[in-house]
């Protein structure tokens, strides 16, 4: 049987940081040499470097003037720089899903498509970006049916395009294994992950980090049969690559260390769980900030270890961390914030303080009732939006 701390774990992908970004394989738009950075380029580089260093607003405001930006360009000059307007509204609903505004972030990612696929650009890889982004939009918002429509069509594309053995297969593989893990179908899950892994091991050297994202994508899923031992092998070899690749201070390493650590949960060795916990939340605390979203997510799963163990004066002040990097970074009506306070209630009820608890209690409601009842789906529990792509 499973314990219930493992579903309080809210860790990063293994190859990203919570930004609240773009797909994990969009394309990066190239200055051809000799170019002047234009308006736009100058746009959306000021968005990517916000979201980046976690301002999510500054960010926003930045891919919705690039968006105006390709608009004027569109219109001035019909035809050209069609995938300016598409490439932003790519990366704008890709902020919007980060931060969990899922309606928002199916409208830009629907627009996003209808431009790329008429325009005569026709990016495919950009295609195939787009189609998982909404695939991802999709499962959040519980339209799973949609979700696999979207998956699946992704996948078809990028066989057809670019053959069986093609990263973006793989990718493609691994987000419909998340799609049927979220719905409880682990088999099938296990099965589309199993593929995706088999496709990177084939496609580079062992030692590569593209592998990272893959064998933890399988520990995730094997966790949740109770698989913990050949979990732990699945992460140990990944704490190996993303260690050789990255360095021991890497905050690449923390959602690894993270996963780990229900491996020793499971086998009741606390101490080695909470020594791996603490040391995620040390890596995120020297690299990214006391402040970094990435640094809550430690700060949460830690208390949840607490909790867990009944220890719930430790969990408190970690929980209040978390709530007040969450609230600034992502907003006081954000589903996080309201996951966060929904689990500071119940340290509280244990403390015996049950008038904070109700009022806490009030405020999770009143964010879901912002959210039109909308509450934070459980793949959102378990791994974080991908990272804004790198330049």
């Amino acid at each position: 049987m499973r314990h219930s701390y493992s579903h309080l774990l809210t860790v990063v992908s293994a190859t990203a940081l919570i930004c609240g970004c773009s797909s994990k394989n969009s394309p990066t738009r190239k200055i051809s040499a000799g170019d002047a950075p234009s308006q736009w380029d100058a746009l959306m580089a000021a968005g990517i470097a916000a979201a980046k260093q976690g301002k999510h607003t500054q960010a926003v405001k930045q891919f919705q003037a690039a968006v105006q930006q390709a608009e004027d360009e569109r219109n001035s000059q019909p035809g050209l720089k069609e995938y300016h307007l598409g490439d932003s509204l790519n990366l704008l609903g890709g902020q919007y899903l980060g931060l969990r505004e899922f309606s928002d972030a199916e409208t830009a990612f629907k627009r996003s498509l209808e431009i790329t696929e008429k325009g005569a650009y026709s990016d495919r890889r950009m295609v195939i970006s787009i189609l998982n982004n909404l695939g991802e939009t999709y499962a959040a918002e519980g339209k799973f049916d949609l979700a696999e429509k979207a998956f699946s069509r992704g996948l078809n594309l990028a066989n057809e395009s670019f053959g069986p053995e093609d990263k973006d297969v793989a990718l493609c593989l691994s987000d419909l294994a998340e799609l049927c893990q979220e719905q409880g179908k682990l088999v099938i899950a296990e099965n589309y992950s199993r593929r995706a892994l088999a496709i990177q091991e084939r496609r580079q050297a062992p030692d590569q980090v593209d592998l990272v994202n893959s064998l933890t994508n399988l520990g995730i899923i094997v966790e949740a049969q109770g698989k913990y031992a050949e979990m732990k092998g699945l992460l140990d070899r990944a704490l190996k690559i993303q260690l050789n690749k990255s360095g021991p201070d890497s905050p690449k390493l923390m959602p690894i260390l993270q996963m780990i650590s229900l491996s020793y949960h499971a086998s009741r060795e606390s101490l080695k769980e909470e020594s791996l916990l603490k040391r995620a939340l040390a890596i995120g605390e020297k690299s990214l900030g006391p402040d970094d979203p990435a640094v809550a997510n430690s700060l949460y799963n830690l208390s949840a270890f607490y909790f867990s163990q009944g220890k719930f004066v430790e969990a408190e002040p970690l929980l209040k961390r978390a709530l007040r990097i969450r609230e600034k970074v992502l907003g006081e009506n954000n589903l996080d914030v309201a996951e966060t306070l929904e689990r500071y209630s119940a340290v509280l009820r244990k403390m015996q303080r049950s008038v904070e608890a109700d009022e806490l209690e009030a405020r999770v409601k009143a964010i879901h009732a912002k959210n039109n009842g909308q509450k934070l789906p459980l793949k959102y529990t378990q791994i974080s939006p991908p990272d804004i792509r790198n330049n």
